[in-house]
Protein backbone atom coordinates (compact mmCIF):
# COMPACT_ATOMS: atom_id res chain seq x y z
CA UNK A 1 0.00 0.00 0.00
CA UNK A 2 1.53 3.53 -1.05
CA UNK A 3 2.63 5.61 2.32
CA UNK A 4 0.59 8.88 3.03
CA UNK A 5 2.00 11.92 4.02
CA UNK A 6 1.25 10.79 7.51
CA UNK A 7 2.81 7.54 7.40
CA UNK A 8 5.42 6.62 9.88
CA UNK A 9 7.41 3.93 10.44
CA UNK A 10 8.05 2.27 13.70
CA UNK A 11 10.06 -0.71 14.41
CA UNK A 12 10.27 -1.84 10.52
CA UNK A 13 5.96 -1.56 10.26
CA UNK A 14 4.78 1.44 8.33
CA UNK A 15 1.92 2.70 10.52
CA UNK A 16 -0.16 5.00 8.88
CA UNK A 17 -3.18 6.46 11.51
CA UNK A 18 -6.86 5.87 11.12
CA UNK A 19 -5.39 2.68 8.50
CA UNK A 20 -8.14 0.65 7.49
CA UNK A 21 -11.05 2.63 8.59
CA UNK A 22 -14.07 3.74 6.85
CA UNK A 23 -15.33 6.86 5.91
CA UNK A 24 -18.98 6.35 6.43
CA UNK A 25 -19.63 3.66 9.10
CA UNK A 26 -16.16 5.12 11.08
CA UNK A 27 -17.15 8.97 10.50
CA UNK A 28 -17.77 9.37 14.36
CA UNK A 29 -14.27 8.69 15.58
CA UNK A 30 -12.36 10.58 12.77
CA UNK A 31 -9.66 12.49 13.38
CA UNK A 32 -7.26 15.10 12.33
CA UNK A 33 -4.20 13.06 11.09
CA UNK A 34 -6.90 10.09 10.03
CA UNK A 35 -7.09 8.60 6.42
CA UNK A 36 -10.37 5.97 5.47
CA UNK A 37 -11.37 5.20 2.21
CA UNK A 38 -14.66 5.12 0.28
CA UNK A 39 -16.20 4.88 -2.94
CA UNK A 40 -16.51 8.36 -5.15
CA UNK A 41 -20.32 6.70 -5.22
CA UNK A 42 -20.59 6.56 -1.42
CA UNK A 43 -18.71 10.19 -1.36
CA UNK A 44 -21.82 11.90 -3.35
CA UNK A 45 -24.78 9.77 -1.93
CA UNK A 46 -23.53 8.22 1.09
CA UNK A 47 -24.77 9.76 4.65
CA UNK A 48 -21.68 11.56 4.94
CA UNK A 49 -21.30 13.50 1.42
CA UNK A 50 -18.16 15.28 0.27
CA UNK A 51 -18.79 18.84 -0.39
CA UNK A 52 -16.69 21.63 -2.52
CA UNK A 53 -15.36 24.80 -0.48
CA UNK A 54 -14.79 26.69 -3.90
CA UNK A 55 -17.47 27.69 -5.93
CA UNK A 56 -15.50 29.24 -9.17
CA UNK A 57 -14.19 26.23 -10.97
CA UNK A 58 -12.38 26.24 -14.41
CA UNK A 59 -14.89 24.33 -16.55
CA UNK A 60 -12.09 24.24 -19.20
CA UNK A 61 -9.37 22.70 -16.72
CA UNK A 62 -11.49 20.06 -15.05
CA UNK A 63 -12.53 18.87 -18.55
CA UNK A 64 -8.32 18.34 -18.88
CA UNK A 65 -8.48 16.51 -15.59
CA UNK A 66 -10.90 14.18 -16.29
CA UNK A 67 -8.37 12.82 -18.68
CA UNK A 68 -6.63 11.34 -15.63
CA UNK A 69 -9.04 9.22 -15.35
CA UNK A 70 -9.60 8.10 -18.94
CA UNK A 71 -9.58 4.73 -19.69
CA UNK A 72 -10.65 3.63 -16.62
CA UNK A 73 -7.64 2.02 -15.87
CA UNK A 74 -5.52 5.25 -15.59
CA UNK A 75 -8.13 6.07 -13.10
CA UNK A 76 -7.85 3.36 -11.15
CA UNK A 77 -3.64 3.93 -10.98
CA UNK A 78 -4.54 7.86 -10.03
CA UNK A 79 -7.35 7.00 -7.59
CA UNK A 80 -5.04 4.41 -5.50
CA UNK A 81 -1.43 7.44 -5.67
CA UNK A 82 -3.73 9.97 -4.99
CA UNK A 83 -5.81 11.00 -1.57
CA UNK A 84 -9.01 13.95 -0.79
CA UNK A 85 -8.21 15.89 1.57
CA UNK A 86 -10.88 16.92 3.40
CA UNK A 87 -11.82 19.29 6.61
CA UNK A 88 -14.62 17.34 8.92
CA UNK A 89 -17.52 19.75 9.40
CA UNK A 90 -21.12 18.83 10.44
CA UNK A 91 -22.18 15.55 9.22
CA UNK A 92 -20.14 15.68 5.93
CA UNK A 93 -16.28 16.21 4.13
CA UNK A 94 -15.25 19.32 2.92
CA UNK A 95 -13.01 18.84 -0.04
CA UNK A 96 -10.15 21.25 1.21
CA UNK A 97 -7.55 20.69 -2.28
CA UNK A 98 -8.03 18.80 -5.58
CA UNK A 99 -11.90 20.32 -6.61
CA UNK A 100 -10.73 20.09 -10.64
CA UNK A 101 -9.72 16.43 -10.15
CA UNK A 102 -13.47 15.67 -8.10
CA UNK A 103 -14.82 17.45 -10.63
CA UNK A 104 -12.79 15.54 -13.80
CA UNK A 105 -13.75 12.05 -12.02
CA UNK A 106 -17.46 13.23 -11.70
CA UNK A 107 -17.31 14.03 -15.97
CA UNK A 108 -16.22 10.41 -16.25
CA UNK A 109 -19.95 9.45 -15.74
CA UNK A 110 -18.35 5.90 -15.10
CA UNK A 111 -19.73 4.50 -12.60
CA UNK A 112 -17.80 0.98 -12.42
CA UNK A 113 -14.84 3.79 -11.82
CA UNK A 114 -16.38 5.55 -8.74
CA UNK A 115 -17.61 1.91 -7.24
CA UNK A 116 -13.50 1.47 -7.27
CA UNK A 117 -11.47 2.75 -3.44
CA UNK A 118 -10.98 6.48 -2.85
CA UNK A 119 -8.49 7.22 0.12
CA UNK A 120 -9.64 10.18 2.06
CA UNK A 121 -7.47 12.24 3.93
CA UNK A 122 -8.55 13.92 7.39
CA UNK A 123 -7.15 17.48 7.77
CA UNK A 124 -8.84 19.24 10.07
CA UNK A 125 -11.94 18.27 12.53
CA UNK A 126 -14.37 21.24 13.06
CA UNK A 127 -17.45 19.37 14.04
CA UNK A 128 -17.51 20.91 17.22
CA UNK A 129 -17.58 24.32 15.77
CA UNK A 130 -20.95 25.16 14.80
CA UNK A 131 -21.88 28.00 13.22
CA UNK A 132 -18.41 29.47 13.15
CA UNK A 133 -17.48 26.40 10.73
CA UNK A 134 -17.08 28.51 7.47
CA UNK A 135 -15.20 31.61 9.42
CA UNK A 136 -12.97 28.71 10.97
CA UNK A 137 -12.73 26.85 6.86
CA UNK A 138 -11.30 30.53 5.97
CA UNK A 139 -9.07 31.20 8.82
CA UNK A 140 -7.35 28.10 8.06
CA UNK A 141 -7.12 28.54 4.27
CA UNK A 142 -9.55 25.47 3.85
CA UNK A 143 -11.74 27.45 1.84
CA UNK A 144 -12.31 29.95 -1.04
CA UNK A 145 -15.67 31.23 -0.54
CA UNK A 146 -15.05 33.70 -3.68
CA UNK A 147 -17.31 33.35 -7.06
CA UNK A 148 -17.21 34.88 -10.50
CA UNK A 149 -19.97 36.38 -12.84
CA UNK A 150 -19.46 33.92 -15.66
CA UNK A 151 -21.24 35.59 -18.51
CA UNK A 152 -17.97 38.13 -19.44
CA UNK A 153 -15.25 37.78 -19.73
CA UNK A 154 -13.80 40.55 -17.51
CA UNK A 155 -15.23 39.74 -14.13
CA UNK A 156 -13.50 39.86 -11.29
CA UNK A 157 -13.64 37.23 -8.12
CA UNK A 158 -16.39 38.67 -5.75
CA UNK A 159 -17.17 37.09 -2.02
CA UNK A 160 -20.23 34.40 -2.20
CA UNK A 161 -22.55 33.28 0.94
CA UNK A 162 -21.75 29.72 2.27
CA UNK A 163 -25.58 29.23 1.72
CA UNK A 164 -24.85 29.64 -1.94
CA UNK A 165 -22.23 27.18 -2.45
CA UNK A 166 -22.97 23.99 -5.23
CA UNK A 167 -23.66 20.96 -2.84
CA UNK A 168 -22.49 18.31 -5.39
CA UNK A 169 -19.97 17.86 -8.32
CA UNK A 170 -21.81 18.38 -11.45
CA UNK A 171 -19.72 20.85 -12.83
CA UNK A 172 -22.67 23.14 -14.56
CA UNK A 173 -23.82 23.71 -10.78
CA UNK A 174 -20.40 25.53 -10.07
CA UNK A 175 -19.77 29.09 -11.89
CA UNK A 176 -17.13 29.23 -14.52
CA UNK A 177 -14.07 30.79 -13.55
CA UNK A 178 -12.18 30.95 -17.33
CA UNK A 179 -9.27 32.58 -15.67
CA UNK A 180 -8.76 29.60 -13.47
CA UNK A 181 -8.90 27.89 -16.55
CA UNK A 182 -6.32 29.57 -17.92
CA UNK A 183 -4.09 29.30 -14.60
CA UNK A 184 -4.18 25.46 -15.22
CA UNK A 185 -3.22 25.06 -18.55
CA UNK A 186 -0.41 28.41 -18.86
CA UNK A 187 1.13 26.15 -15.67
CA UNK A 188 1.24 23.10 -17.54
CA UNK A 189 2.60 24.02 -21.12
CA UNK A 190 5.01 21.12 -22.54
CA UNK A 191 7.99 23.51 -22.13
CA UNK A 192 8.17 23.45 -18.75
CA UNK A 193 11.55 26.85 -18.75
CA UNK A 194 8.81 28.67 -19.74
CA UNK A 195 6.16 27.48 -17.87
CA UNK A 196 3.56 30.42 -15.90
CA UNK A 197 5.08 30.30 -12.59
CA UNK A 198 5.92 28.43 -10.05
CA UNK A 199 4.19 25.87 -7.81
CA UNK A 200 5.13 28.36 -5.03
CA UNK A 201 4.46 26.88 -1.15
CA UNK A 202 0.46 29.24 -1.27
CA UNK A 203 -2.72 28.76 -0.80
CA UNK A 204 -5.09 29.52 -3.69
CA UNK A 205 -1.83 30.13 -6.26
CA UNK A 206 -3.78 29.53 -8.90
CA UNK A 207 -6.72 31.76 -8.77
CA UNK A 208 -4.20 34.71 -7.74
CA UNK A 209 -2.93 34.11 -10.92
CA UNK A 210 -6.50 33.93 -12.75
CA UNK A 211 -7.11 37.77 -10.74
CA UNK A 212 -3.33 38.95 -12.50
CA UNK A 213 -4.93 37.46 -16.07
CA UNK A 214 -8.10 39.67 -15.48
CA UNK A 215 -6.97 42.51 -14.67
CA UNK A 216 -4.10 42.78 -17.47
CA UNK A 217 -6.09 42.19 -20.25
CA UNK A 218 -9.23 43.96 -19.18
CA UNK A 219 -7.84 46.73 -16.85
CA UNK A 220 -4.25 47.38 -16.03
CA UNK A 221 -2.49 47.10 -19.83
CA UNK A 222 0.69 48.08 -18.42
CA UNK A 223 1.40 44.51 -16.81
CA UNK A 224 2.50 43.04 -20.54
CA UNK A 225 5.79 43.54 -21.90
CA UNK A 226 5.19 45.80 -24.87
CA UNK A 227 1.68 47.84 -25.80
CA UNK A 228 -0.95 46.02 -27.60
CA UNK A 229 -0.56 42.80 -26.12
CA UNK A 230 -3.26 43.08 -24.15
CA UNK A 231 -5.69 44.00 -26.80
CA UNK A 232 -4.87 40.96 -28.42
CA UNK A 233 -4.93 38.61 -25.95
CA UNK A 234 -8.71 39.77 -25.45
CA UNK A 235 -9.47 38.82 -28.65
CA UNK A 236 -8.21 35.44 -28.09
CA UNK A 237 -9.96 34.52 -25.15
CA UNK A 238 -12.90 36.53 -26.18
CA UNK A 239 -13.20 33.59 -28.60
CA UNK A 240 -13.12 30.88 -25.79
CA UNK A 241 -16.88 30.22 -25.14
CA UNK A 242 -17.94 30.81 -21.88
CA UNK A 243 -20.04 28.16 -19.77
CA UNK A 244 -18.96 25.64 -22.37
CA UNK A 245 -20.31 22.41 -22.82
CA UNK A 246 -18.04 19.83 -20.98
CA UNK A 247 -18.75 17.47 -23.92
CA UNK A 248 -17.42 19.50 -26.63
CA UNK A 249 -14.16 21.93 -24.98
CA UNK A 250 -11.58 22.44 -27.31
CA UNK A 251 -8.17 21.84 -25.49
CA UNK A 252 -6.21 22.81 -27.56
CA UNK A 253 -7.42 26.34 -28.13
CA UNK A 254 -6.96 26.42 -24.57
CA UNK A 255 -3.41 25.46 -24.40
CA UNK A 256 -3.15 27.71 -27.64
CA UNK A 257 -4.11 30.81 -25.33
CA UNK A 258 -2.30 29.81 -22.46
CA UNK A 259 0.74 30.16 -24.89
CA UNK A 260 0.15 33.76 -25.12
CA UNK A 261 0.04 34.29 -21.37
CA UNK A 262 2.98 33.58 -21.43
CA UNK A 263 5.07 36.71 -22.12
CA UNK A 264 2.35 37.92 -19.53
CA UNK A 265 3.70 35.72 -16.34
CA UNK A 266 7.04 36.76 -17.26
CA UNK A 267 6.97 40.68 -17.66
CA UNK A 268 9.06 42.46 -14.75
CA UNK A 269 5.85 44.46 -14.22
CA UNK A 270 3.65 41.24 -12.76
CA UNK A 271 6.84 40.85 -9.83
CA UNK A 272 5.30 41.99 -6.69
CA UNK A 273 1.86 41.77 -8.10
CA UNK A 274 -0.58 43.71 -5.50
CA UNK A 275 -3.87 41.03 -4.43
CA UNK A 276 -6.88 42.08 -3.00
CA UNK A 277 -7.02 41.86 0.96
CA UNK A 278 -8.75 38.41 0.69
CA UNK A 279 -5.81 36.26 -0.43
CA UNK A 280 -3.66 34.85 2.39
CA UNK A 281 -0.51 36.40 0.57
CA UNK A 282 -0.29 40.23 -0.27
CA UNK A 283 1.48 39.94 -3.43
CA UNK A 284 1.40 37.33 -6.41
CA UNK A 285 3.39 34.41 -6.04
CA UNK A 286 5.59 32.36 -8.29
CA UNK A 287 6.77 34.43 -10.41
CA UNK A 288 9.54 34.08 -12.12
CA UNK A 289 11.97 35.15 -14.89
CA UNK A 290 12.69 32.07 -17.69
CA UNK A 291 14.12 29.91 -17.92
CA UNK A 292 12.13 28.76 -14.63
CA UNK A 293 13.95 26.95 -12.08
CA UNK A 294 12.55 23.56 -10.13
CA UNK A 295 9.25 24.05 -8.14
CA UNK A 296 10.23 24.53 -4.41
CA UNK A 297 9.22 21.33 -1.96
CA UNK A 298 6.17 22.14 0.04
CA UNK A 299 6.22 19.20 2.92
CA UNK A 300 3.12 18.70 4.31
CA UNK A 301 0.77 20.35 1.66
CA UNK A 302 -3.00 19.38 1.30
CA UNK A 303 -3.85 17.60 -1.77
CA UNK A 304 -0.77 15.67 -2.26
CA UNK A 305 -0.12 12.44 -4.25
CA UNK A 306 0.53 9.73 -1.83
CA UNK A 307 4.57 9.55 -1.02
CA UNK A 308 4.81 12.77 -2.87
CA UNK A 309 4.79 16.30 -1.94
CA UNK A 310 3.34 18.79 -3.76
CA UNK A 311 2.02 21.99 -3.57
CA UNK A 312 -0.31 24.26 -1.71
CA UNK A 313 -2.48 25.19 -4.81
CA UNK A 314 -6.03 24.76 -3.77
Amino acid sequence: MAATRFARCVSLLCLTPGLGLQCDSDFDTLKAGDTCTSTWAKLNNGPHRLRATEPSIGWAWAVRQMEDFIPKEKGAEWLATHDFPVAIGHSNLFLVDGHHHAYGLQLTGDEDLWDLEVTVTVKRDLRTAGADFWHQMTLHNDAFLYSIDDSKHDSFITPLHPAAMQTDFILTNSADNIWRSLAGFSGHVDDTDNRCFLKACSFFLEYAWAQVFTDATYHNSSLWPSSGHDVAFRTIVEALPLRPDPNDVDLDAWFNAAQVLLPLCHSPAVEGYQLPSFFPDTTVQGWSATPMPHDPNCPDSPGESRGESEQMVV
